[in-house]
């Protein structure tokens, strides 16, 4: 912003629906072993958090954390 330096503005764009703590649950749960892929964690999300997220959404996040091939 132009007169508030100091105050960050918003990037615009659509808002992320997993938070980086719902990414690293995602990611504590294939790593230790109580899934086996995304569609389960996806499933455990929404039971959990009622988080509605499509499969691709957890995989792209885990990618992101250097998981999956």
């Amino acid at each position: 912003m132009e007169h508030c330096p100091g105050v960050e503005s918003s990037k615009g764009g659509r808002p992320r629906v997993l938070s980086e703590a719902d990414k690293r649950y995602c990611v504590r749960k294939v790593t230790k072993g109580r899934v086996s892929n995304a569609v389960k964690v996806t499933k455990l999300l929404e039971e959990a958090f009622l988080i509605k997220v499509h499969p691709e959404t957890v995989r792209r996040a885990l990618r992101t954390a250097g998981l999956g091939a």
